[in-house]
């Protein structure tokens, strides 16, 4: 079985038995007619935190990514009151040698599934998260709108 068979089937398996949907609270009601116009917050992290984040990192054997994306599925489940919760993040999408020196955006996106169990220190859950984010990488070959129709994905 090659690699894109084997990303395939690892997909596959990580959503065979659902596919949560993420039940964030709002503040006000959609507007009848949709529109793009967005909003943007600007937040500097203290260098002192990221000091913080850094020595952390090191001492676990951890990327920052990794450590931030921990904070954020546990922030999310605290919003959302829920356990499972599927986070996307994009990949290169440059793994093979003969796409080195071709132009335009190989861009992937892994769709990062966690459960955030309550009685597992921060420790563990950020274990968890690192081997699910080495997982994903190593199976990003397989394309995410290939995932999506072969999961049948329903709105």
């Amino acid at each position: 079985m090659g690699k894109f068979e084997n990303s395939k089937k690892f997909w596959l398996e990580e959503f065979k038995n659902n596919i949560p949907i993420l039940d964030l609270p709002t503040d006000f009601s959609r507007p009848a007619a949709q529109d793009f116009d967005g909003d943007k917050i600007h937040l500097k992290i203290s260098k002192e935190l990221t000091n913080k984040i850094n020595e952390l990192s090191k001492k676990l054997d951890v990327s920052n990514f990794m450590i931030l994306l921990s904070c954020y599925y546990i922030l999310l489940s605290k919003y959302t009151m829920q356990e499972d919760i599927v986070v996307g993040t994009p990949v290169i999408g440059r793994d093979k040698a003969e796409l080195l020196n071709i132009v335009g955006m190989f861009v992937n996106s892994l769709p990062i599934k966690e459960h955030i169990d309550n009685s597992i220190s921060f420790i563990e859950f950020l274990n968890n998260v690192k081997q699910k984010s080495l997982n994903a990488i190593k199976n990003s070959e397989y394309p995410f709108d290939q995932l999506v129709k072969d999961l049948e994905f329903q709105k």
